[in-house]
Parts: structure tokens; sequence; C-alpha cells
């Protein structure tokens, strides 16, 4: 049974995460050429556009993660996928999505918590003046996310992606 609302969502999601980390990896690389350019034409440099860039990177691996993940890209064990009986098959893989939720959600948790923890000390960046939590917040975020697609993945079986001819 195709859930066509659940599939839409779910690619509206994975659109979003492909134009963020695009976007966060052009800003990085616009920051990293700008301040070479500036050290080596005019002899200054822009004593932010690394942290800043880094800010960017971390973005856009977390977004990337998450990709990964909801292209069946993630690393997991998949032995079982060619010995296992073909009819246990599928509650195999259901305990499998269902198990990446929980660790991706209990991770959310930590992560929410060590944000918390920033936000509440007013940890900055000494160099760029941003607040560490607002950085920081990209952790909590993709586990959260991935653990929700692992969710529907593990409800909604048609929702998964296909690797290897594996569902």
């Amino acid at each position: 049974m195709t859930h066509p609302v659940i599939h839409r969502g779910l690619q509206v999601i994975a659109g979003a995460e492909r134009l963020i980390a695009g976007l966060s990896v052009g800003a990085m690389a616009v920051l990293l050429c700008a301040d070479v350019i500036l050290r080596e034409v005019a002899g200054m440099s822009l004593p932010w556009a690394q942290k800043l860039s880094l800010h960017f990177m971390i973005l856009a691996g977390c977004l990337g993660v998450s990709l990964a993940s909801s292209a069946a890209g993630h690393l997991r064990p998949e032995v079982g996928d060619q010995i296992l009986p073909k009819r246990i098959l599928q509650g195999i893989v259901f305990l499998r999505e269902l198990t990446t939720a929980v660790f991706c959600g209990y991770f959310a948790h930590i992560a929410l918590a060590y944000v918390q923890q920033s936000k509440d000390f007013g940890d900055l960046n000494v160099i760029t003046g941003v607040p560490l939590w607002v950085v920081q917040a990209i952790f909590p975020a993709t586990f959260a996310l991935m653990a929700t697609k692992h969710i529907v993945f593990a409800l909604f079986p048609s929702t998964r992606p296909v690797r290897a001819g594996v569902h």
C-alpha cells in the first residue's frame, strides 16, 4: 500500500535538507575563498571566516548524515538480508528501522540536554560571537529528524528506501 502524502512529505524534507546543505557548502566556500583572496591580495584577513565556515560545515555534514539515512546509505549490517529466510525478513527490517529510530531518539534527547546546558551557561564562540547552542542545535534536530524518518519507515514499509534489493 502506497502512502502518497507521507512519501511526498519525506521528499519535501529531503529536498529542504539538500537545499540547506548545498547553501551551507556554498557559504563555506565563499567565506574561505574571500578570506584567502583578502589575505593574499590586500594583506588582511577575515578572522571569523574560518570559524563561521566550520559552523556551515557542521550543518552540511549533519544534513548529509540525515540524507544518507533517508536513502538507506547509512551503515548497517546487511549480512542478514541475504541469509535470513524471506518470510521473516520483513519483521527483521521493521525491527531494524524501529531500533534505528530509538537509537536516534535517544541521542536527540542527549544532544538536546547538551544544547540546553550550553544555552544556560551562555557559551559563545569567542571569534564569531555566535552562541554555541545555536550551532549545536543541529545535533538534536538531526537525530530527531532521523528518528522520525525511521519510525515512518518502520510503520509504512512502502516509504522505505530500497538498497540492494532489500526493502
